[in-house]
């Protein structure tokens, strides 16, 4: 595979992030991506607290990714549609993005299934939000726990994933790319956001 996109969500880690490491080991380059999705940020979720957060958790991806020779490509708008525009634009053969549990991420997985399909793009739903697969843990009639204690007593005794070392050196198609990620930095984005925030 030649191209790549790690979609990131809530995994803003080198380390332990499935979705980057089999990526790395798949594809010759990578593009690693976060989006900023209008669907989240017209919510009353992003407060100030948590855009702080995440600004700051996202320069420091920025940091690390830098120092291995990729660049954190920052969009906002409509996540699945931001990510095909990308992919079409670098070439992408495949999005690597983390399995997630909440409603809203298994939504957001449907509809990349059903977009990636359409422009012929692999889609490669990894684990890493959570240490055990989120089909592992169910009741014996294999529903979700409702209860706790026997929650945890599953979860205590079910098949961990290994933990995934980060990538040393990692490789973006183009200089141009680079470019577009410095003007995205996430610094700049920090004044909307604020303002998004503020005024929910």
């Amino acid at each position: 595979m030649r191209t790549a996109i790690v979609l990131f969500t809530r995994d803003l880690r080198v380390h332990d992030n499935p979705a980057l490491s089999t990526a790395a080991h798949e594809a010759k380059r990578i593009v690693p991506l976060f989006v900023f999705d209008d669907a989240i940020l017209g919510t009353s979720f992003p407060g100030p607290n948590r855009v702080a957060f995440l600004l700051d958790a996202l320069r420091d991806l920025d940091v690390i990714l830098t120092s291995r020779g990729a660049r954190l490509v920052v969009r906002s708008g409509d996540v699945v549609a931001e990510t095909l525009a990308l992919a079409r634009e670098v070439g992408a053969e495949a999005v690597f993005v983390a399995e997630d549990a909440s409603a809203y991420a298994q939504r957001r997985q449907r509809r990349f299934e059903q977009a990636c399909r359409g422009d012929r793009i692999a889609l490669r739903a990894t684990p890493g939000v959570t240490v055990a697969p989120l089909q592992t843990i169910r009741t014996g009639s294999g529903e979700h726990y409702s209860v706790f204690t026997p929650f945890y007593r599953a979860w205590s005794s079910a098949f961990r994933r290994p933990v995934e070392f980060a990538p040393r050196r990692l490789s973006i198609p183009t200089r141009r790319l680079a470019r577009q990620a410095a003007r995205a930095h996430p610094d700049r984005r920090r004044q909307p956001l604020a303002r998004a925030s503020a005024g929910r």
